[in-house]
C-alpha cells in the first residue's frame, strides 16, 4: 500500500487535467452534486466507446456507461487518489464490461470500428468521406476484416490493445486499469499486434504483388 509520502509524490506530478480532475473529485466528496456531473459530462464519451469496443452493442455500452458512473459515484469516498481519476474510471469500465463478457460468454466479444495504428501502414478510417466509390467499398471490406481480426484476439490482448491505441493510456495506466504489470501490458500489446498485422497482411497483399 503507497504511504502518504509516495501518495503527495504522485499528487505532485499530476498533469493540469489530472488537477482539475482531483479538485472536481473533493469537490463532489463534499457534496457538491454538480463537481460529479462535470466529471461524468467530461468522461461520458470516451467510457462509452470504451463500454461499445467491448460489447459492439450500443444499448449494453450505455447501460455499462450508466454503471460505471454509479459504481464511481457509490465509491467515490473510497477513492483515496493514488492514481488519476481517469485511471480509476478506466478500471471500473474495464471490469464491468469483462464481468458483462463473461456472464455472457455464449455472445460474441466485442468488436472494434477503429482502424489500427499508423505503423500498421492501413487507410485513414477518419478520411473524409469524398473518396472513388472504390476506395470505398476497399476501406469497408478492410473495417470488417479488422473487426473479425479483433474478434480473434484473447480478451487480454484485444482489451490492451483498445485502451493503448483507440484511447492512448499510457502503459502504466493500462498496468493499473488491468491490476498486471507494465511488462505483462507490452507483451500483450506486443501479441496483438503481431496476430493483426499478420492477418491484415494476408488482406493487404494483392495478386500482382
Amino acid at each position: 500500500m503507497p504511504d502518504s509520502a509516495s501518495r503527495s509524490d504522485t499528487r505532485t506530478n499530476r498533469s493540469p487535467e489530472a488537477e482539475e480532475d482531483a479538485l472536481l473529485v473533493k469537490a463532489a466528496k463534499d457534496g457538491d452534486e454538480d463537481a460529479f456531473s462535470q466529471l461524468y459530462e467530461k468522461y461520458r464519451e470516451r467510457v462509452y466507446r470504451i463500454a461499445y469496443r467491448h460489447v459492439r452493442n450500443k444499448e449494453q455500452a450505455l447501460d455499462l456507461t450508466q454503471d460505471a458512473f454509479i459504481k464511481a459515484f457509490q465509491s467515490l469516498q473510497r477513492f483515496r487518489e493514488d492514481s488519476s481519476f481517469y485511471t480509476w474510471l478506466f478500471r471500473i469500465t474495464y471490469n464491468s464490461c469483462i464481468d458483462h463478457l463473461r456472464s455472457a460468454k455464449n455472445k460474441r466479444l466485442g468488436e472494434i470500428n477503429e482502424v489500427i495504428m499508423n505503423q500498421e501502414r492501413l487507410p485513414d478510417m477518419n478520411r473524409s468521406i469524398e473518396q472513388r466509390p472504390a476506395e470505398v467499398a476497399e476501406e469497408i471490406e478492410l473495417r470488417e476484416r479488422l473487426d473479425e481480426a479483433l474478434q480473434q484476439l484473447p480478451e487480454a490482448q484485444r482489451s490492451v490493445f483498445v485502451m493503448h491505441v483507440m484511447e492512448q493510456l499510457q502503459y502504466k495506466e493500462i498496468a493499473e486499469v488491468m491490476d498486471c504489470s507494465i511488462g505483462t501490458v507490452m507483451s500483450r500489446l506486443y501479441y496483438a499486434r503481431q496476430k493483426l498485422q499478420g492477418i491484415l497482411k494476408r488482406f493487404l497483399v494483392t495478386p500482382e504483388s
